[in-house]
């Protein structure tokens, strides 16, 4: 696997108590199935997932709790796996994702920075310390070349749906998405 090219012996990860004690039984074995995925166990060479459960049962919970996990984290030496995190939501989500991630992490465990009329991306290139990067589909279309120039290393996007949707701009960030 790319993260192990060391060929560490394969470690047990956990989930943080403060988020263990909210997960339900069918989101830790959805958070089980994300984490399997993303870090090639389920499917050699493959590196993703697509978590489509319904409306609320807590998805939004177990793509937080997969990212805190694999920022300090992995199978491999312990080692954390991801750096950096883009979340691409509809524009009527992005208040909802910084305040789930502050309700479930708290501002002193990670920050996140929402990309808006005021903050570019290319002000988040410059926060080392600030490893999650939320923007709605509309304004990932405005800077995607900013967005580009990112190197992230875990993209999710809410309501995925979205990326098939024959609008031209759509498609657009569609294509763009998948290059990443």
């Amino acid at each position: 696997w790319h993260h192990n090219p060391g060929h560490l012996p394969v470690t047990e990860v956990s989930v943080d108590p403060c988020l263990t004690r909210v997960l339900r039984p069918h989101q830790r074995t959805g958070l089980v199935f994300l984490y399997e995925c993303v870090v090639g166990m389920r499917l050699e060479g493959h590196f993703g997932a697509i978590l489509a459960d319904e409306m609320g049962l807590g998805k939004t919970l177990q793509c937080i709790a997969l990212v805190w996990m694999l920022l300090k984290q992995g199978p491999y030496g312990s080692r954390a796996v991801l750096n950096r995190v883009l979340v691409v939501t509809p524009s009527s989500l992005v208040a909802n994702w910084r305040k789930e991630f502050q309700r479930w992490l708290g501002r002193e465990r990670l920050t996140t920075f929402v990309v808006d009329q005021k903050s570019k991306p290319k002000e988040f290139a410059k926060m080392p310390h600030v490893r999650v990067m939320l923007i709605s589909y509309e304004m990932f279309v405005r800077y995607h070349g900013d967005v580009r120039d990112i190197q992230f290393d875990l993209l999710i996007c809410d309501e995925g749906h979205r990326l098939k949707n024959t609008n031209i701009r759509a498609a657009t960030v569609g294509n763009l998405l998948w290059s990443l």
